[in-house]
């Protein structure tokens, strides 16, 4: 399946909350043969 999920300030977490919650969340989907797609402002990927 594939999953699209919204970090506001960026993966990996440097922030906390959300953006903890979707990397966490990313990696457990990807272990179950998800193709996940992790979407974030620019300037805050890295």
């Amino acid at each position: 399946m594939k999953i699209a999920l919204i970090g506001q300030k960026g993966i990996p977490a440097k922030f906390g909350g959300v953006e903890r919650h979707v990397e966490e969340l990313a990696g457990e989907m990807v272990k179950k043969g998800h193709q996940v797609f992790v979407y974030a402002r620019n300037n805050y990927t890295s």
